[in-house]
Parts: structure tokens; sequence; C-alpha cells
């Protein structure tokens, strides 16, 4: 009987377990038929190998550009790109010395197809570099300048490559400066001045330094960019690399190949194909400019709070302008001038004041793009003077709220009177903004900025907006 009921029980739980086993909630791995653990792949990989023998082989390596991807790879090396989608890449190999190349199609298609691993190798053959005598190099480069019809702008023309005397004019190589660079490559190159013009070396404007200060309003051009020929001499030729650089940045911002059994051919082709402005030699010295203007505006906001009681708070909002004629000072080799600080507006919170009268802004230094200034750099030295009482008998406190905002600008104190009661600053204004707009403005400098300071009675807001221009404007 007791055997019974087991038996019962065992039916009973069985039972349970095929119903439970049916639910149609149940979660185990055949509940759901249309589920699918290994969905189709929808990218795949390319692998790109690299493959270099031969002599003087790239030891800094090469980049491989695959569609908008780019990676670095060295001389025998096998990297992979993942997860690209399908479809045809253009493969493409760079940065790759001028004694090696490329056996094949470079750039090369490649197609990727979902869950696949897709395989390319660029095989590089390297020569042994001979280096470009010196000689040869330079005159293969004044070659290729004779060709374009090209000479010094001298008025005695010297085609032979003698040493110019002191404040000379230069000679066609006075125009072309040579090096090996670490790697032993043999390197020509060119300055290109502020206009796009071939400027002499640097050797030749130092051996030179008085001659453009003979001339009324002159000074030696700075150059502006490099133009570089790296030359390689390989078995069956030459190789060379055009190259536009960037002196400020040392960006290299073109770069383009020659080939061919003469080196003439082969710096010609690399030049021509540089979509940069290089134009014929030129005049080493620069007009300085006679007619230069300085305007400036400014609106200034000082509110001062007395800490004893707010009732005694005052605004005071002024807005000046000037304009100041400027003119060379050869001696010194800068711009200086003056001329009347005048207000547009003057509004005093506490007291119904008249425009108060002109004061005057000072220019004691400009100068900009002159090689005798620090890199040349562009420098403006402003000074505010000869305040005058307005009709509520008191300062404009223009002066005192500039002071307040560009403390850290002072480059002077001017003493007024022994006991140096009165002090008037000198500001040094540096880091401007050069803009192309018509009339021609040769730089400009904005400031948009505000301060809090506190004394012993009285706490002081102030906040200005300015604006600053050198224009040139011409007759045509």
């Amino acid at each position: 009987m007791r055997r019974l009921l087991h038996i019962s029980i065992l039916f009973i739980v069985i039972g349970l377990l095929i119903s439970c086993g049916s639910d149609s909630s149940s979660t185990g791995p055949d509940s759901n038929p249309d589920s699918d653990p290994d969905p189709e792949p929808t990218t795949g990989t390319v692998e790109i190998s690299t493959s270099t023998s031969g002599d003087d082989q790239d030891d800094d390596g090469y980049k491989v550009t695959l569609g908008n991807n780019e990676k670095d790879i060295s001389s025998n090396e096998t990297i992979s790109f993942d997860n690209l989608d399908e479809g045809s890449y253009d493969a493409e190999l760079s940065n790759i010395a001028g004694n090696c190349s490329v056996d094949g199609d470079n750039p090369r298609s490649i197609t990727v197809t979902a869950g696949e691993t897709t395989s390319a190798t660029f095989e590089i053959q390297c020569q042994e570099i001979q280096p470009v005598a010196q000689q040869e190099a330079v005159d293969a480069v004044k070659q290729v300048m004779q060709n374009k019809g090209w000479t010094a702008p001298s008025k005695s023309v010297n085609d032979d490559q003698t040493p110019t005397t002191a404040n000379s004019d230069p000679n066609i190589f006075d125009f072309i400066a040579t090096e090996v660079n670490d790697s032993g490559t043999r390197v020509v190159y060119m300055l290109i001045g502020p206009d796009g013009h071939l400027i002499p070396t640097s050797e030749w404007q130092s051996n030179n330094q008085g001659k453009c200060k003979q001339e009324s309003l002159r000074y030696m051009k700075a150059a502006q960019k490099r133009f570089n020929f790296k030359m390689f001499s390989l078995a069956d030729g030459y190789d060379v690399f055009a190259q536009y650089i960037d002196i400020a940045t040392s960006e290299i911002e073109a770069q383009r190949e020659g080939q061919s059994s003469s080196l003439v051919d082969a710096i010609t082709t690399a030049w021509d194909k540089i979509e940069k402005p290089v134009k014929k030699p030129a005049d080493p010295c620069g007009d300085k400019i006679s007619n230069l203007t300085l305007t400036f505006s400014a609106i200034t906001t000082l509110e001062s709070i007395s800490k004893e009681s707010s009732s005694l708070s005052s605004t005071i909002k002024e807005q000046v302008e000037a304009t100041v004629e400027l003119n060379y000072d050869k001696q010194d080799s800068m711009y200086t001038g003056s001329g009347d600080l005048t207000w547009a507006n003057y509004n005093h919170s506490e007291l119904n004041c008249e425009l108060p009268d002109p004061a005057r802004l000072k220019v004691h230094k400009f100068v900009y793009g002159d090689p005798t200034t620090t890199n040349g750099e562009t420098e403006l030295q402003i000074q505010f003077h000869d305040m005058k009482k307005n009709s509520c008998n008191i300062h404009p406190n223009f002066s005192f709220s500039w002071w307040l905002l560009h403390e850290n600008e002072i480059h002077k104190e001017v003493e007024l009177d022994e006991w140096a009661i009165t002090v008037e600053d000198i500001y040094a204004l540096h880091n401007w903004e050069a803009v192309e707009v018509s009339p021609v403005i040769v730089v400009q400098k904005q400031y948009d900025h505000s301060r809090t300071v506190e004394d012993e009675d009285s706490i002081n807001n102030v906040s200005g907006e300015s604006m600053i221009r050198i224009l040139h404007e011409t007759n045509e």
C-alpha cells in the first residue's frame, strides 16, 4: 500500500515536470526557433604588409592610408584595419624615402567582403644613396632658374659664383644655399619673402646689413617660407623632392617629387608640380609704408561701490576715439605719432557733465615685420596724456579705467612732477592679428574684458571694449 502511494506521487511529479517543460514561456535553447545565435557578419578586415629590400632602407617607416583611415607601418610589418564596411577602398603607401620605390600600383584598390580578411602586400625596393656634390647641386638649381628666365635683380648681373662685397647687389648664387642633413641627403634651399619673391640667403643678409638702411624708408625683407630641394643620386639618375615650408611653424605645406636621369630635369619636374607662389628673385630691400594711420576706439564702464554705503556708488561710462597719422623714423626704424583723443560720449550716474575737452594719444613706437625687431614681432607703445578737467571740474576716468584693465601691459611709468604724485603709463601691446579688408588693415587688436578691484573704501567693477587698427589707405 505504501509502495502504491510512492508510485502515485512519482507519476504526479513526472506529470508536473512534463507540464512545465511544455510551457510556452520557457526560455530553453529551443524555445524560440526564429532566433539566430550566429548573425551574419556585416564588416570585414584588411591586412596590409610591407616588404622592403635593398640598400639604405627607410628607417622611419611609412604611412598606410586606407579610405579615411591612416596608420604607421614599419619597413617590414603587417597591420590590420578592422570593422570595415563592405566595398572598394584605395590603399596607398606614403612617406617613402626618395631612394625607395613601390613595385606595382600605389595606390591600389582593395575590396572588402563581410566576414573575410583581405590581404595586400607592398613591396619596396631601395637603392644605395649617393650624395650629390655641392657644386653640382647649386649649378643645377641655378640652371633651372635661368631656364625660367630668372636673374638676380642687380644693376649689373654677376653670374659667376664669386663672393659679393659688403652692401653690394646680390648675384644669382646669393639666392641659393645648400646643406647636408643628418641622413646625408643634399638639400638646396631658397628663401621666400613676404610678397612671394625669392630673397637672398641669410648669409648674404648678414654680410650686407647696412645696404637697405642706406636708402630712406627701406628695410631688409624677412623670410616667410623656405623652398627646399632634397636631392638623391641613384644608380640610374636622380630623385628630387621639392618642399614648400612655413618657417614660423616648420610645417611642410606642399611636397612634390621629380625623377630623371638629369638632375636639372628632376628639379624642374618637382618644382613645376608645387602649387605654391614662388616668384623670381627680388630686391632684398622692402619699402616702408610712409602713410600709415592708427585708429583707436574704446568704451569703458567704471562702477565704484562704497563699502560704507551703497548709496554712495557711481557709474561712469565713456566712449573715446582717436586717429593718429604715423611717421617712419629712419634713425630708430619705427613709426611714431600723436593725435587728439576725443570723447564721443560721457555719462556720469550722479552728475550731468559735458563732454571732456580732447586729450592726447601718443604713439611712442610702432614696428611690424621688421627683422631688426625680435622675431619681427609687431609692437605698439601708446600713452594717454594731457587729461583736462571737464565741466564738473573732475578729470575723466578713462585713463584710470584703461589702467585697471591693462595693468599687465605697462611698459614704463612716466612721472609728471618731481614728487611723482601724477604718473602716466606707456603701454606695450603685442599679439596682433593680421587681416585683409579694404582699406588695407595692416594689423588690428581687439579687447573685450572686465575686472573687479577692491581697496579699503570701495569695490571697483570695470569693463571695456576697444579696437586698435593700423591702416594703410592707398590712393588706388
